[in-house]
């Protein structure tokens, strides 16, 4: 098939000069396609709009291709998705007697715009990463992307005739690291990995710190001014100076940066409905992890996590020092985790 007349569009929920997991992916992604020649199209929410793409470029470390096609936005959502899906149709429309794909992560968005699979040559890829099904954006998308194993399945059930494909996201190589068994400490060192954005219950894990004197905690990741407002939080808890901030790392110095670390911990709150990378990464990283209970992880991580009641500081203090306390089943239950992620290398 002639790539030249594919084109490639992807609408957020992204945004730009954000080094969180699910932003790099979907950049890295678009610029995939255009290293191969395809014609690409990416729109961004940009949380610094005075910033160019060229900026972005050199933000993440990459190079873009000349078929990639970057257009930032304003800092406003509700603008910012207006601008973006106007000028996607504009492209369309442009580019209508070509083979147009347009990649969506949202079911709203899919519902939004099925109507230009009418009067356009339009294919919908629909990016499902959550647990729900979404059976009505499903059906009118010519291919879904399941991350949730249990969607895939129901989907497939209701919808017999729609194009499924079940899908994890991919590990680089080099967070695959050896077991490192737990053992009797008189301190212990509790590691964060990731977008310091408030859904992430940073600010909980300050919180329940203050019930644990015996930990201290190492957080990787971030960006300046997510890590300036970490600091003043921590110091408005009282733990400021029993946590270490590393702010952002490139991606293969990540072990490095976490070989001191006992204990992984994913403290998600209730506003996390996505499936996170996060749970991938921290299952190939071979440490211990304790997670909140929500099920954006459990479809992920099984029983290989120890898990706590969400931004319950008491639940996650208790479980944490069972985990320290039974060093025999927490190692038995973070070997088989480290076997479990070999599935999800890239």
């Amino acid at each position: 098939m002639d790539l030249s007349r594919i084109k490639v569009y992807r609408l957020g929920p992204i945004a730009t000069f954000d080094r969180s997991a699910h932003s790099v992916s979907q950049i890295l992604l678009s610029n995939y396609f255009a290293r191969f020649g395809v014609e690409s199209y990416l729109y961004l929410r940009s949380l610094e709009p005075e910033k160019s793409v060229k900026q972005l470029e050199e933000f993440l470390g990459v190079e873009f291709s000349k078929n990639l096609n970057v257009f930032t936005t304003v800092k406003h959502k509700g603008l910012s998705t207006a601008v973006n899906f106007s000028r996607l149709v504009r492209d369309v429309f442009r580019n209508r007697s070509s083979l147009n794909v347009i990649f969506l992560s949202k079911a709203s968005h899919v519902r939004q715009l099925r109507w230009l699979k009418r009067v356009a040559n339009v294919k919908i890829v629909f990016e499902n990463h959550q647990t729900k099904l979404f059976s009505d954006a499903a059906a009118v998308s010519d291919l879904n992307y399941v991350v949730c194993p249990e969607v895939y399945r129901e989907l497939s059930k209701e919808l017999p005739h729609v194009k499924l494909w079940n899908y994890h996201y991919p590990v680089g190589d080099y967070l695959f690291q050896p077991v490192k068994k737990l053992e009797k400490k008189e301190r212990y060192l509790l590691g964060y990995l990731g977008s310091l954005l408030p859904e992430k219950g940073l600010g909980f894990l300050f919180r329940a710190l203050k019930k644990l004197p015996q930990f201290d905690l190492l957080v990787v990741g971030g960006n300046e001014k997510q890590v300036f407002t970490a600091r003043k939080v921590a110091e408005k808890e009282g733990v400021l100076e029993r946590v270490r901030f590393t702010g952002f790392v490139p991606q293969k110095e990540i072990p490095g940066a976490l070989s001191e670390v006992d204990v992984m911990v994913a403290p998600f709150t209730p506003d996390q409905r996505t499936i996170p990378l996060k749970a991938y990464e921290y299952m190939a990283l071979g440490k211990p992890v304790i997670s909140s209970d929500i099920e954006p992880v459990r479809v992920v991580a099984g029983d290989y996590f120890t898990y706590f009641e969400p931004e319950s500081e008491r639940d996650f203090a208790e479980n944490l020092t069972k985990m320290v306390e039974n060093l025999e089943d927490t190692n038995r239950k973070t070997e088989l985790m480290r076997e479990a992620a070999e599935n999800f290398r890239w």
